[in-house]
């Protein structure tokens, strides 16, 4: 029997991803995909591959596996490629020239262990388009969503260290809040709404980023029982891996963020008023 995802973790970029891929990794009954994000649906729904033909998979997230694999096996442990890395390596390798099917998709997961979950930590899902999201569902009718959320002022500046280099001008910033691509990664408002109109109540899981510092095992535990597993010690519950360097915000990126996220703000604090009326509080007052 093929192999889909028990869950998808839908993003938001920015907002624990990683984290909580990680930590699921040291749960026993956590089978890992071949790596974290297969970008696969928003590769056929969300945006073309700046890598290679329309329609084949982004080199991008390929060559960020390997190179990540090759980090940690050469320069972290100092060993040798042995044929076992070598393996996962070609296997890696393999899918960049096959088309972009369910069956393709599949590869990824078919060597998870029986009697574990796996899940889909492609944080762009959330972004898809009406019919990937038709497609998504449907690859498991019982699968699970969830979704992590940050304050969006910070989770804007998070993206914008990630992506320009500390040296660039405050103008060089500011342009890259007006990109539409950036812009739909914190309009959180249409995010929810089209994934609740899409899965029962049920089976849609919202976390925040707030959790995830101040209480990181008591999230940890909420998703694995959103999730049917059993509670963990969770040994990497309080190492947060932040991509991205530490760099202050200057007063005028701040009310523009404040500005642009004003009706997220809004909206969530009347959503979610724990812990998003702080969010509201925090940024509000310099969007004017």
């Amino acid at each position: 029997m093929t192999k889909t995802p028990d869950f998808f973790c839908l993003g938001v970029q920015k907002a624990g991803t990683t984290w909580l891929y990680e930590n699921m990794c040291t749960h026993p009954d956590f089978s890992p995909p071949l790596f974290k994000e297969p970008h696969y649906f928003d590769t056929l729904y969300n945006w073309v591959p700046a890598w290679g033909p329309q329609g084949s998979w982004d080199l991008l997230p390929l060559y960020q596996r390997i190179s990540e694999v090759l980090y940690w096996k050469l320069i972290q442990q100092k060993a040798p490629c042995d044929s076992e890395t070598f393996q996962y390596l070609t296997k890696i390798a393999a899918l960049y020239e096959a088309p972009l099917t369910d069956a393709w998709y599949a590869k990824f997961f078919e060597d998870c262990s029986a009697g574990q979950i796996t899940g889909d930590f492609t944080p762009e899902n959330c972004l898809i388009n009406d019919a990937g999201i038709q497609h998504l569902t449907a690859v498991n009718p019982a699968a699970k969503y969830i979704l992590l959320l940050r304050d969006p002022v910070e989770r804007d500046w998070a993206q914008l260290r990630m992506n320009l280099p500390a040296e660039s001008a405050e103008q060089s910033f500011l342009a890259a809040t007006r990109e539409e691509d950036f812009n739909r990664r914190s309009d959180y408002e249409t995010i929810i709404l089209r994934w609740r109109n899409a899965v029962s109540p049920e089976r849609l899981y919202i976390g925040f980023f707030d959790d995830l510092r101040e209480r990181p095992t008591e999230l940890l535990n909420a998703v694995a029982a959103f999730l049917g597993v059993p509670q963990h010690d969770w040994p990497l519950a309080c190492v947060v891996s932040l991509k991205g360097r530490e760099q202050a915000m200057s007063p005028t990126i701040h009310r523009r963020l404040a500005y642009k996220n004003s009706r997220t703000l809004e909206y969530m604090a009347d959503a979610f008023p724990n812990p998003c009326r702080q969010w509201k509080v925090r940024h509000l007052p310099l969007s004017g």
